[in-house]
């Protein structure tokens, strides 16, 4: 239900900036198709995913996310969807299948979900920067 609600917020923000899903994908660095399955509600929408886009279609995360929030019925809503979408996640004890990668990329899904837009441009600044230097590398011959 929020899920659907953000795409919905999502499609009309790139709508009011008279963008196509081509132009958003392109802009996004997003394959058409993932970006298509996001906009419809049919894929989960990540933190970093969700602030790539409003950065691209020019709207505020914020007012963005209240807006959605606000379609759904409010907070209250969203911890009851919460909670019922973690208790469908949370293998019980006696299962001993998941492997500690699996373990270890349920940890990143769930703090990378949770990055500030300051966390997202470290990430990316981080590719690019000398760390001893502590500026951008230089360019390659």
């Amino acid at each position: 239900m929020v899920n659907q609600a953000l795409a919905d917020e999502l499609v009309a923000a790139y709508k009011r900036r008279r963008m196509n899903q081509r132009a958003l994908a392109e802009a996004t660095g997003m394959s058409p198709t993932t970006l298509q399955r996001v906009l419809a509600g049919r894929s989960e929408i990540s933190g970093p995913t969700f602030v790539t886009l409003c950065a691209a279609t020019g709207a505020d995360p914020v007012r963005l996310l209240a807006d959605a929030l606000q379609a759904v019925g409010g907070m209250s809503r969203i911890e009851a969807e919460l909670q019922a979408s973690d208790d469908e996640r949370v293998a019980p004890v006696s299962d001993t299948t998941a492997t500690n990668d699996e373990l270890d990329r349920r940890r990143r899904q769930r703090e990378a979900a949770s990055w500030t837009t300051e966390q997202l441009e470290g990430e990316r600044g981080a590719a690019i920067t000398d760390g001893e230097l502590e500026q951008p590398e230089p360019e390659a011959p």
